[in-house]
């Protein structure tokens, strides 16, 4: 059944469609960003790993190497920071939007509701005048 609240609640719904995909996307960037994060610390553990005494000589370069790597994994953290604040600020969206298409759609389900009350009341009502005509007797 119709009810006024159908365009409301198409435009919501899509809303909420639009907001989880850009969630979704969010964390998936979040994701990429800490396999980075791993791929860089198994590189530094690979390389110190190979650190023999003997395979140190570039010390001075290890040393830059490592300064390098801090650097990265800080912009990659600060790129994950980013991130978070972003997703909290959709999810926040999320919820607002799903407490107004939720108010939304329980006005939509009482309209249908009254509406049956309603066509049952006229119907019982019809019903009840036919009745009434058959058994009133004649003048």
């Amino acid at each position: 059944m119709k009810t006024p609240y159908d365009a409301g609640l198409r435009l919501r719904k899509n809303e909420l469609d639009e907001l989880r995909r850009e969630l979704g996307a969010l964390y998936a960037k979040q994701d990429a960003l800490e396999d980075k994060l791993k791929v860089i610390e198994a590189e530094v553990s690979a390389e110190a790993g190979l650190g023999s005494p003997e395979a140190l000589v570039g010390l001075a370069d290890f040393g830059a190497y490592l300064g390098r790597q801090r650097l990265a994994r800080q912009e990659i953290e600060r790129e994950i920071a980013k991130l978070n604040t972003e997703a909290e600020r959709v999810r926040d969206a999320l919820a607002e939007a799903f407490a107004d298409f939720k108010t939304l759609d329980i006005a939509s389900t009482r309209f249908i509701e009254n509406a049956k009350k309603e066509a049952a009341r006229l119907e019982q009502l019809e019903a009840d005048e036919a009745t009434l005509m058959r058994f009133t007797p004649p003048e």
